[in-house]
């Protein structure tokens, strides 16, 4: 919300304009790896002990990811304000 309400500000300048559009994008791409981590795959192989341990390293990855995403778009931000 923050970013659309500075982005429309008449005062930034065309870099700032743009870092704010990369943060964003980096906020959004934070949300496909979190979407993704929240399915159910472990329902797709029962009682599989490797599949169940593949899938929670790839949660936890995943969330990595995400939290990587994040702080680079904080970062974007920062650069823009």
């Amino acid at each position: 919300m923050v970013v659309t309400t500075l982005g429309s500000n008449s005062a930034l300048g065309p870099s700032q304009k743009l870092a704010m559009n990369f943060a964003m994008r980096w906020w959004v791409a934070a949300g496909v790896p979190v979407l993704v981590g929240v399915l159910p795959l472990n329902e797709l192989a029962w009682n599989n002990e490797r599949w169940y341990r593949f899938i929670r390293g790839l949660e936890f990855l995943l969330l990595w990811i995400a939290v990587g995403c994040i702080f680079c778009g904080g970062l974007q931000f920062m650069l823009a304000i």
